[in-house]
Order: C-alpha cells, then sequence, then structure tokens
C-alpha cells in the first residue's frame, strides 16, 4: 500500500471490474444459454419405433405425432371385461314357447328395448355378412326387432345431435321385426310387406322405441344420442352397447382385394392378384400412406369430421384430432376402451360366439334354455355347449366351446382363397417387410381388440352366468 501526498489509499485491485457488474453479465448469458436450449427441444420430431428396411426412405421414418404417442395406450383391466360382458336384458327360450316367453319377459317388454340397444359394427372383410346375418336371425328368434342399416359411415353429426333429426345419409337394409305374436321379416327396403312395418324416418326416437339391436357399416358413437340420458358404459338409464369385430389386417387387407375382384367380374389369377397388391402397398408407401381401413368405423362421426378438417385445413387445427396415422389409430383404440365394445375375432369365432351367447342368453334364466329357438342359431352359426351343470355347492358352470361350421366368409373361387394368397406373398421377404410397414396402424388397433377379447372371454369362461347385471 503506498501513500499519496491528498492522503488517499491506492488499492493494487482498483482498476479492475467490480463482482457487482460481472454478476448480472454471467445470468443473461446462461437464460439466453437456456432459452436456445428449450427452443430446440420444442422442436425435436418424435420418431415411432418401426421396423428398419433397406428399400426404405429415411424420411419414411418420421412421423408427425404431436399429441399422441405410443405410451398413452389405455389398459384393459378385468374389471372393464366383466362391465362389458354382463347379460342383457333378453329373454330368450324357445322360438314356439310365446306364452312361456311373455311370462318371462318384464311388463312392456313386448314394446321396448327394456334400455338397452345392441349396436353391431361391421367392419369391413371382419366376417360381417355372416353376423349380421346371425344377429337377424337371433333377435327374431327372442322376438326382438333388428335393423341392418346401409350408407351410414358417413353418417352426419348434427342429424344424431337433433333429438329428432333423420340420421343422414343412412337407409335401413333390412328389418327382422321379432316383437309381438306377429312376426314378420323384412329383407330389403321394397320387399314384399315392407311398408307394413311403419318404421318412421330413421331418427332416435325410432330407434329408442321400436329398435332392440341394429348394426351393418355403421360408427362407433351412432346411437350416442337415442336415448336422452345415455351412457356409454352402463349404469343407470338408457344405454348403447357396441359389438365389433376384427381380424387380422392382411387377411383383411387380401380379403377385400378378392372381394372387389369378385364384385366387378374381374377373373384374376394368384399371380396377377400378388402382383397386385404388391404395387399397390408399394405406391402407397412412396406416397407415405398407411392402410387405415378400419377408422371408417372406430372412429365416431365427429371425430371423422374433425379428422377430415384437420387434415384438409392444417392452419386451423386448434381443438381437433391430431392427423398423423399414429394418432388416428390412438383415436380408435382409446373409442374400442372408452366405449368397452363387445369384441368378437375373426379367427376365434366359437370364442366370440361364446361371449354373445353369455351378454343375450344368461339374463336371469332359471332353467336351461331349449335345444330350438336362439340356443339353436348359436349351434347352426359354429358353437357346440354342453348342458349346464352344477358343482356340489349350486353354482353354475359355463359349458364348454369348441368351434365347428361358421368362420369369416370363403372364397368362391376353389383355386384362390385368402390364405393361398398370403401364403404366396409370404415368400418375398421384402414384400412382407413393407407390407407390415403399411398395415402396422391396424395392426396396432387388432392387437388392443385382442387383449380386450381375451380378457372378456377368460371371464365368461371363469365367471360364467353368475355375473351380476
Amino acid at each position: 500500500m503506498t501513500w499519496r501526498a491528498s492522503g488517499s489509499v491506492s488499492h493494487p485491485r482498483k482498476n479492475r471490474p467490480s463482482s457487482r457488474r460481472i454478476f448480472p453479465i454471467i445470468v443473461s448469458i446462461y437464460m439466453c444459454l437456456l432459452g436456445f436450449i428449450l427452443w430446440r427441444m420444442s422442436y425435436v420430431t418424435i420418431r415411432p419405433p418401426m421396423e428398419s428396411s433397406s428399400h426404405m426412405p429415411d424420411s419414411r421414418l418420421i412421423v408427425p405425432l404431436p399429441h399422441i404417442i405410443t405410451r398413452d395406450m389405455p389398459i384393459y383391466t378385468d374389471e372393464l371385461a366383466k362391465i362389458a360382458i354382463r347379460p342383457g336384458p333378453w329373454r330368450c327360450v324357445g322360438r314356439n314357447d310365446d306364452d312361456a316367453d311373455d311370462a318371462r319377459r318384464p311388463s312392456g317388454a313386448a314394446t321396448t328395448n327394456d334400455g338397452t340397444i345392441f349396436a353391431f359394427v361391421h367392419v369391413y372383410k371382419t366376417a360381417g355378412s355372416t353376423m349380421r346375418t346371425f344377429f337377424h336371425e337371433l333377435a327374431y328368434a327372442c322376438r326382438r326387432t333388428w335393423v341392418s342399416l346401409a350408407k351410414c359411415t358417413g353418417l352426419l353429426p348434427s342429424s344424431i345431435e337433433s333429438r329428432d333429426g333423420r340420421w343422414r345419409p343412412c337407409m335401413i337394409e333390412e328389418v327382422a321385426d321379432g316383437r309381438g305374436r306377429r312376426k314378420a321379416q323384412y329383407v330389403r327396403v321394397g320387399g314384399r310387406d315392407y311398408r307394413r312395418f311403419h318404421f318412421g324416418k330413421i331418427s332416435n326416437p325410432t330407434f329408442e322405441s321400436k329398435v332392440d339391436i341394429f348394426g351393418g357399416h355403421v360408427r362407433l358413437g351412432t346411437g350416442d344420442r337415442i336415448y336422452r340420458n345415455s351412457t356409454r358404459s352402463g349404469g343407470r338409464g338408457g344405454v348403447v352397447r357396441y359389438i365389433v369385430f376384427l381380424r387380422d389386417p392382411v387377411e383383411r387387407y387380401v380379403s377385400g382385394v378378392l372381394y372387389q375382384n369378385k364384385v366387378s367380374g374381374r377373373n384374376e389369377g394368384l399371380e396377377e392378384v400378388v402382383k397386385k397388391i404388391k404395387d399397390r402397398i408399394a405406391n402407397a408407401r412412396r406416397d407415405d400412406k398407411y392402410w387405415d381401413k378400419s377408422l371408417s368405423y372406430l372412429l365416431t362421426p365427429a371425430q371423422r369430421v374433425a379428422t377430415t378438417k384437420s387434415n384438409s385445413t392444417p392452419s386451423s387445427t386448434a381443438g381437433r384430432p391430431p392427423s398423423g396415422a399414429e394418432a388416428r389409430a390412438m383415436l380408435a383404440i382409446r373409442n374400442l376402451h372408452e366405449y368397452n365394445v363387445i369384441v368378437g375375432m375373426t379367427e376365434r369365432m366359437a370364442e366370440s360366439l361364446a361371449i354373445l351367447r353369455h351378454v343375450f342368453l344368461s339374463s336371469g334364466m332359471e332353467i336351461p334354455l331349449k335345444d330350438d329357438g336362439a340356443e339353436a342359431v348359436f349351434k347352426k352359426y359354429g358353437l357346440l355347449v354342453a348342458p349346464l351343470t352344477e358343482d356340489g355347492i349350486g353354482n353354475r358352470t359355463l359349458p364348454s366351446v369348441s368351434a365347428v361350421g361358421v368362420h369369416a366368409n370363403k372364397s368362391s373361387r376353389k383355386t384362390l382363397s385368402t390364405s393361398a394368397v398370403v401364403a404366396e406373398l409370404a415368400k418375398d421377404e421384402g414384400h412382407v417387410l413393407l407390407m407390415d410397414e403399411y398395415v402396422k396402424y391396424e395392426r396396432m388397433i387388432t392387437d388392443f381388440a385382442w387383449t380386450m377379447h381375451n380378457l372378456q372371454y377368460e371371464c365368461v369362461m371363469r365367471v360364467g352366468r353368475t355375473i351380476d347385471s
């Protein structure tokens, strides 16, 4: 330290910057870096797990998933399965035993659906035509009314939200009117005596008062407004319970190609069909497209409109479902879960019929069902059951089931079936990778449906007819 004449003290570090001046600079630099890192993180692309493929461009591995990713997969539980398979209100006995049927049915049940309507969602190429006929015959045997709808996947949300509005553009395809003593069946609009049914317009009040089960190429959620106090998965008030059948997506796709050939009169051989399928899938993947046919049925009418608008007007998507392929598949999966649908699988037709038998034929019946009527319908369509048995303490056990008879509709061509085409396609490993990529979101939906089906069937086998509705 040195002394000056003025008497002031000169410090050796006087000329260095003050720490109070350096600290704000450091904080500013830190905040800038943090802001830059957060900004970059907001643009990270979500890349879902995908199978590697040497012929797939890297750009195809990037799928925009801004809102929904695979980890959001809902969990289907044993408790939900029990609710899904709870017995319905139908009372089905022998077809010719009308007096006994009336005695078992609650007052007024001959003219009402007892607060429950079933809806069969016919997903393309899942044995739906067979199941439509099955439900037609089952409803008739149980003295219930079945209505088959057509041209209904484009149902306008506004038409079902309006209490008295007509469901547009849906059309009635056929009716099985089993209510009352003068039962009648009307096949196709314009069929003999069809006008005698006096069905009225296709609307919520009409279905609430006259229909017990409807189906066809319809969407989940079509019947949500039939009851004023409707609930999705049961409970108090009216409820619409949905039934969905699904199938392996590769087989569905191939079956669809063969069906289109049949209806258009094209007589193509195995090599021609295989080449057509390979070319179509290669072109679709070249355009970064995925197969999502089931979304025509598993998205609700409102979701269809929302996702369509989201795709066509990307600049105005606030509040709308995301348009990515995986996001839409997740939306369908969530619908299966939230509606808690009864799930059948074409590959397990006997199990599927066992679930339906439990739902439709086990509501408080105190005696074994007769070997005709509704029981005969199940046997006709492939379910063999043993008689009901009781153990030493009076507990009912579920009959054993076996698969016979009916599966998915077989191709009418002896030399060209779905299985033959699938087997031929499987010989090309490169195509298999491309096909798996093309149907992977359909497979994601189907895999979840398998989980639901397996748990529901296990509940039927374990609990049998003791589940309380």
